[in-house]
């Protein structure tokens, strides 16, 4: 499976981006996984195939690799499978059946819409060859829980899309990948905060001719997409205005925080709400009360 990176911003053609936009486009994908679940083609048998696709991001917690996505998610994969036994569940080119993830669930939250499954055994490689962008690899965080979250905090996150997939005598085949480079925290809970997009000045990257995808509202595929922090609303604020200097954005040698994964997306009110990352303790279990 093929991933091709999709990215809005202020930037042009992805052959002539700066090396900062470059870094900030690689690294809003790396830590990012298709998650499929559906009816795999050998089990399709007559009836019509169908499937579902998310993001699950990488991350290791205590040396333990896991994949964190969204328990709406394992919800309703596990409904899939009530009604029909052949439904199974893929995590990049890792195809696993009902029991295989029970078994693998380490931590499970509807409260926080969030899951932790255990990836121990599971290769990050997902695609045959991605142009652009790195092969996936797990985050390391060198503290955990990351500092708060406040409103005005600048974000970068990236993900897969269900739309625009492309498929070949029903088989998935293509999936793209979506990246946004500069969004801004709206409102702040204790358990989630939210991000009122601002599209003023979005570019498609791809599409330089054809800037029709930049008003597109469907979201869908991106629920469990990491999200990273890349500047604090004090640094924003300092800088307004001014250029940033480059010792401010992040490098392999000095990530990102991973404060949040896209729960949802509202469509009405074009906005994104995302579980904080301080949902999960450092151990990779969740907080059983969010509101705490």
């Amino acid at each position: 499976m093929r991933s091709w990176p999709q990215v809005y911003g202020k930037m042009g053609k992805l052959n002539r981006l700066p090396e900062i936009e470059q870094r900030l486009l690689r690294m809003s994908v790396q830590h990012s996984v298709y998650v499929i679940f559906g009816l795999h083609p050998s089990n399709w048998a007559g009836r019509t195939p169908w499937e579902h696709v998310a993001t699950g991001a990488l991350v290791r917690f205590r040396q333990r690799p896991c994949v964190v996505t969204d328990a709406h998610i394992i919800r309703a994969f596990e409904h899939a499978w009530e009604q029909d036994s052949s439904v199974t569940f893929q995590i990049g080119g890792a195809r696993l059946f009902f029991l295989d993830v029970q078994r693998r669930m380490h931590s499970l939250s509807e409260a926080s819409d969030l899951a932790v499954i255990d990836a121990t055994g599971i290769e990050p490689d997902v695609t045959e060859g991605q142009d652009e962008v790195s092969g996936p690899t797990f985050y390391e965080p060198s503290a955990w829980p990351p500092g708060d979250i406040l409103e005005g905090d600048v974000l970068f996150f990236g993900g897969y899309r269900d739309r625009g997939r492309s498929t070949m005598n029903h088989v998935l085949h293509h999936l793209y990948t979506y990246s946004n480079l500069s969004v801004i925290v709206t409102d702040v809970y204790p358990d989630r905060f939210k991000c009122k997009f601002d599209r003023t000045g979005w570019t498609d990257a791809l599409n330089p001719d054809d800037q029709s995808g930049v008003a597109e509202g469907d979201f869908s595929g991106l629920s469990g997409a990491p999200i990273f922090r890349l500047w604090t609303a004090a640094e924003r604020e300092e800088y307004r205005g001014r250029e940033f200097p480059l010792a401010m954005f992040p490098t392999d040698q000095h990530p990102p925080d991973l404060v949040g994964f896209v729960m949802e997306h509202s469509p009405q009110q074009d906005m994104l709400v995302a579980s904080v990352s301080v949902n999960i303790k450092s151990d990779g279990t969740l907080w059983p009360n969010t509101k705490r």
